[in-house]
């Protein structure tokens, strides 16, 4: 992404729609981490590594949303200067959604070393999870 700026700062085209397609990729598979992590069980939702590993999952949406928003700023953008700026920040939110995602999987390598804890129960006991050690 960081062509955006410039191509943005030498007239561009549809600088918008370059991106489009990774961005919908990376909504796509961080929808789906999301989605797992944010849906524990009842019973396990008040355990403080559940409880981590949400946040930094709810942290990993927004930062999603947040490209997408920098996405509409720069199809809206006029002059140079301006898709310029709005393609730095294109470039900018994909920086933090890259951290958020590394940051998402960190809390859940780290949930799952807990040897006692529930996530690392439920991911030795799963077939698909167990599969992913070896």
């Amino acid at each position: 992404m960081g062509g955006l700026v410039t191509a943005a700062t030498s007239g561009g085209g549809d600088l918008a729609s370059r991106p489009q397609p990774q961005v919908a990729e990376i909504r796509l598979s961080a929808n789906d981490q999301v989605q797992i992590v944010r849906m524990p069980p009842e019973e396990w939702r008040n355990e403080p590594e559940v409880a981590a590993v949400r946040s930094s999952a709810d942290e990993l949406a927004s930062s999603v949303d947040g490209v997408e928003a920098s996405l509409t700023t720069l199809k809206a953008a006029s002059g140079v200067a301006g898709k310029a700026r709005a393609a730095k920040d294109v470039v900018s939110a994909a920086q933090e959604s890259r951290s958020a995602a590394a940051a998402t999987s960190e809390a859940v390598q780290t949930a799952r070393q807990s040897k006692n804890g529930v996530v690392s129960t439920a991911f030795s006991s799963s077939p698909s999870c167990a599969a992913l050690e070896s």
